[in-house]
C-alpha cells in the first residue's frame, strides 16, 4: 500500500461514524477570512479537503462550493451539515487531490486548508491544484509553520528529512516561509501574499487530546502561465 492511500485511510479513520463527535470544533478557520480578500465574488469555489465542512458554509457566503474530500466519513458528515443549515449552492463530492476528476482551468477560486502539511508529496498535490485553477483564478493554500504547537507534543517522531510522524500515524511538514514560497514557485504558482495565520482549537478526540494553538502560513497564489 501506499504512503498516501495509507494515509488517506488513517484520515477517514480518524472521523466520527456519525455527526454526533464531530473530529473538529466548529469554528472557522482563520484561512477563510484570509481567502475573502483574493476570491472572485460569486464565482465557484472548490473547498479541498472539506473534511466534515466546517468552513463550507461561510465559504458558501462567496459564491456556490463545490466540498469536495478523499474521506466518505467526512464527506456523510459535512453532506449532514449542508442540509441541516440549507445550503443549496453547495454539493458534496469524492475527489483525490492527486487527481481530481476537474478539467483543466475550471476554477477561478481554490481553497485548500491544512491538508498539505500532512503530505509527504505536496508538490505533487500543488500541481494538481494549479491544473484545475484558472489562469485569472487564484488558489489559497496552508501550510504548518515551525511555530505549530503539535511540534512539542512528545509522540512526535522526527524522520531523516525534517518531516515528522505524529503518534505513527498522522504526517507532518513544517515549513519556513521561504521554503512555503518555493513549494508554490516550482509548482508554477506566483505568491500574491503569504501571512502566518495562529489560532487556538479545543482537544480533538483521539487526534490531539488537549487544547492547542495551529500556526500555519497562508498563501495566495496566482498561475505563472
Amino acid at each position: 500500500m501506499s504512503n498516501s492511500k495509507a494515509l488517506e485511510q488513517t484520515w477517514d479513520a480518524s472521523y466520527p461514524s456519525d455527526d454526533s463527535e464531530r473530529l473538529w470544533p466548529e469554528e472557522v478557520v482563520p484561512v477563510v477570512d484570509f481567502a475573502r480578500r483574493f476570491f472572485l465574488a460569486n464565482a465557484a469555489i472548490l473547498d479541498l479537503p472539506c473534511g466534515d465542512g466546517k468552513n463550507v458554509q461561510a465559504l458558501a457566503e462567496l459564491g456556490p462550493v463545490i466540498a469536495a474530500d478523499s474521506s466518505e466519513r467526512a464527506l456523510d458528515i459535512c453532506e449532514a451539515r449542508r442540509r441541516a443549515q440549507n445550503l443549496a449552492n453547495v454539493v458534496t463530492m469524492k475527489a483525490d487531490a492527486f487527481h481530481t476528476p476537474f478539467s483543466d482551468g475550471v476554477f477561478e477560486n481554490v481553497f485548500c486548508c491544512d491538508l498539505l502539511g500532512h503530505l509527504p508529496d505536496a508538490d505533487k498535490a500543488m500541481r494538481e491544484i494549479r491544473r484545475i485553477t484558472s489562469t485569472s483564478g487564484t488558489a489559497v493554500v496552508t501550510v504548518f509553520t515551525e511555530r505549530d504547537s503539535v511540534l512539542q507534543d512528545k509522540r512526535m517522531r522526527k524522520n531523516e528529512d525534517g518531516s515528522y510522524w505524529f503518534r505513527d500515524k498522522w504526517f507532518f511538514r513544517f515549513y519556513t516561509e521561504t521554503a512555503a514560497r518555493e513549494l508554490a514557485t516550482r509548482s508554477g504558482f506566483k505568491v500574491v501574499e503569504i501571512e502566518e495565520l495562529s489560532w487556538w482549537e479545543p482537544p480533538h478526540p483521539g487526534y490531539r487530546e488537549y487544547k492547542h494553538q495551529h500556526s500555519s502560513w497562508a498563501l495566495a497564489l496566482r498561475r505563472t502561465a
